[in-house]
């Protein structure tokens, strides 16, 4: 039996590991070699599926179903993810049962426990209609309202639009937004909002699965990944990426270039082409996109990778990459990965570390 056998093996003990971990504090763990975040996950777990509680006998059932259906600390972390998406806290274990009787397949376990979720929350009565417009129109006054109700960050995007036109034109707020509806002027707002995005929350959006992630932005809207993947607030924002023990780590821009910051960080990564067999020279190579910038694609570093001028411009279609562990790799027809293995190449900073 090799590492990785014995690692899958581990995997789907994890309530086991669960039970050993019960109890123990996050430091006493990184004292046995854990490091921080899985430390906190672990004690996070096992408080729920060993730790007090009034429903001592669906904690029971869950561990119990959990280890039938192998699942892993994982598929657990996705079960508590959307269990804390419940309106009313007395579901939750019964969910948490429900989800540890399925089997741990991660992407349909995600499906089934969104689509449970919805089921239970029933219909959102917060929820703003995604546009509509009302008009009033009293008869004992000459004032007439016009409500506008849409997405927050479309609806924040006008106010701040309306806003720097009033300062411009030195003009009251409302003068500015009847300028804006009448004649169509103003342009966009010229300041960069920013969106507060956790790296695992990034990954998930980047996985195709934002719809669950609810994000803020400093302009005081929020928005779920997948609205934010087709954002634009203006011709230019950032995206600000968060690490639970690093902090913030990232800014992605919406501009269709790579900053001269990021290529200087993507350089070393790829002190050659990244495709593989390719010899030229990182100083001769140009940032491409893995998903191109007209799809969408953010200019961010999980998303750019090195190629020689040749090699970015058949880039698209069939030919396509993929960063896995910050390094640039080539996906093969049949779905394989590729990196190049140029000696130069393997000097790179990702190799080398």
């Amino acid at each position: 039996m090799n590492l990785l056998e014995t690692q899958a093996q581990l995997a789907a003990r994890a309530m086991e590991m669960l039970e050993a971990a019960s109890g123990l504090s996050v430091s006493e763990l990184c004292q046995l070699g854990f490091d921080h975040p899985a430390a906190k996950n672990y004690v996070e777990l096992s408080s729920v599926y060993f730790g007090p509680t009034k429903s001592r006998r669906k904690q029971a059932d869950a561990r119990a179903a959990a280890i039938k259906n192998g699942h892993t600390l994982n598929t657990l972390e996705l079960i508590e993810k959307h269990v804390k998406r419940l309106d009313d806290a007395t579901k939750a274990w019964g969910l948490r049962r429900l989800l540890c009787r399925r089997e741990a397949d991660y992407h349909a376990l995600n499906r089934f426990a969104r689509e449970e979720v919805e089921r239970l929350n029933g219909p959102s009565e917060s929820a703003p209609a995604r546009t509509a417009v009302s008009y009033s129109n009293p008869s004992d006054t000459l004032d007439r309202t016009l409500h506008l109700t849409g997405p927050e960050a479309r609806v924040a995007n006008l106010f701040d639009r309306a806003r720097e036109l009033a300062e411009a034109l030195d003009v009251e707020l409302a003068e500015a937004m009847f300028t804006l509806f009448e004649e169509g002027t103003g342009g966009t707002a010229t300041y960069t909002p920013k969106v507060i995005v956790r790296l695992e929350d990034y990954v998930a959006i980047l996985n195709g699965d934002g719809d669950d992630v609810e994000l803020a932005v400093t302009n005081g809207a929020r928005m779920t990944g997948a609205e934010y993947m087709q954002s634009r607030f203006t011709d230019y924002f950032e995206c600000v990426l968060i690490d639970p023990v690093r902090g913030p780590i990232s800014l992605g821009t919406g501009v269709r270039f790579a900053t001269p910051k990021q290529r200087g960080m993507i350089e070393p990564v790829h002190p050659v082409c990244a495709e593989p067999g390719c010899c030229q020279p990182a100083d001769l190579s140009q940032i491409n996109h893995n998903i191109p910038h007209g799809r969408d694609g953010p200019t961010d570093l999980s998303n750019l990778t090195l190629l020689c001028r040749y090699h970015n411009g058949v880039a698209g279609d069939k030919v396509r990459y993929k960063n896995v562990n910050g390094e640039g790799h080539r996906i093969r027809p049949d779905g394989t990965l590729e990196r190049n293995e140029h000696p130069t190449a393997k000097l790179g900073a990702m190799r080398i570390i």
